[in-house]
């Protein structure tokens, strides 16, 4: 898992939604947010149901106020991009994996090795595979869902 004190690599191939939800906690952490501010973002935010939003810090912020806005603007996107992709997922909060679309291909292979369905080496029968045909039908068991950057996501 990565370090939350960073924002999330929405180019990485793989992503682990742990993270997005330390980053989450992180940044609620970091910022100061008043009453009037809690409420905008718990009812922009109904869907979210993270135990962290109705408790936000109530210490004195260190940010500035360019910073602080930065990371309310994040923090408001991670939280809307996680009420949507948490529905298409029953396994967000313990540990969803999302991969890039434009990663799925090798993603379909390197999984069909990881349960031996297909030798791990590049000799026949694997240089024959429709590597593409085969990622295509595994994506039947997931649902795309868009990041805040409009990258698209697998997840299930």
């Amino acid at each position: 898992m990565a370090q939350h004190d960073e924002p999330i690599d929405w180019s990485a191939d793989l992503l682990d939604s742990r993270d997005i939800e330390g980053r989450i906690a992180y940044i609620e952490s970091e910022i100061e947010i008043d009453d009037e501010e809690r409420a905008e973002l718990l009812e922009r935010n109904k869907s979210y149901t993270s135990d962290t939003a109705e408790t936000a810090p109530e210490h004195v912020s260190y940010l500035d106020d360019d910073e602080r806005a930065e990371l309310i603007e994040e923090l408001t996107k991670l939280k809307e991009f996680t009420a949507y992709a948490t529905g298409y997922s029953g396994d967000w909060r313990s540990g969803a994996t999302l991969i890039a679309d434009d990663y799925f291909v090798r993603y379909a292979e390197e999984y069909a090795k990881e349960l031996d369905l297909v030798p791990a080496s590049d000799d026949w029968p694997n240089g024959y595979i429709d590597w593409d045909a085969a990622a295509e039908a595994l994506q039947s068991d997931y649902t795309s869902v868009e990041d805040p950057d409009g990258n698209t996501w697998w997840v299930r």
